[in-house]
């Protein structure tokens, strides 16, 4: 087993919950756990076979998300990436993570055994190894010894968009006609001042965008990139 492998397993709960019963739509309710264990560069070069006691997090996070937005072939992959992303885990291992994510709620959506449920619940387990040298350098001394763990953020890679480009993003004052869906929040664009426009055209609540560029400065959909902030 290569130790730098990466896993996801997916599966349906199969439970009601009293509060289920009060939804107004069917939803899904994801419950993710994302365990990250960071390895340095002498234990992948150790041919003993010995990675005991290595430093390892947890991030666990519930997300409620409508059935369309999850299903969707137009929304899903940026929903299911937005929850892998909120739970620390890097865009670019996500790819097979989506894919079975994305296969549970499917499966789930058609079996007879769900039919008539207005909410359908999921766990979904990941596990994800980084090599602390090549992603978190700043936590290895010279000796190679780990000095800490990162934040949350730090463990993610973010970095918040300037102050200038979120007071520049473009407020929408005028949405009638169209149904627009902010892909942050999952609830319906209502007309402004609540919603604002990414220089890449998507459109969000104002708020959960600003929230969203305090963190990181990219768009939730097509990863568009403003400044950072220095």
């Amino acid at each position: 087993m290569d130790l730098l492998d990466h896993y996801c397993y997916a599966w349906p709960v199969d439970i009601v919950m009293p509060e289920d019963e009060a939804s107004s739509d069917v939803d899904f309710i994801v419950e993710i756990e994302a365990t990250h264990t960071y390895v340095l560069p002498s234990v992948l070069e150790d041919d003993s076979g010995d990675f005991d006691n290595l430093d390892s997090e947890t991030f666990q996070k519930t997300f409620r998300v409508k059935r369309d937005a999850l299903l969707h072939e137009s929304t899903s992959r940026s929903t299911i990436s937005g929850m892998l992303f909120e739970v620390c885990v890097p865009l670019g291992i996500q790819e097979f993570m989506l894919q079975r994510i994305l296969a549970c709620a499917s499966d789930m959506a058609t079996q007879k055994l769900y039919a008539g449920r207005k909410v359908l619940r999921m766990r979904v387990a990941v596990e994800v190894t980084e090599c602390m040298d090549e992603v978190l350098p700043d936590f290895v001394n010279d000796d190679g010894y780990v000095l800490g763990l990162p934040s949350d953020d730090q463990v993610c890679g973010l970095v918040p968009a300037s102050k200038s480009s979120i007071e520049a993003l473009e407020k929408v004052e005028n949405i009638e006609g169209r149904r627009e869906t902010c892909s942050i929040c999952l609830e319906e664009l209502l007309i402004a001042p609540a919603a604002a426009r990414m220089p890449c055209s998507h459109l969000f609540h104002q708020n959960c965008i600003v929230n969203w560029l305090e963190r990181t400065n990219f768009c939730p959909l097509c990863r568009f990139k403003l400044p950072p902030r220095q």
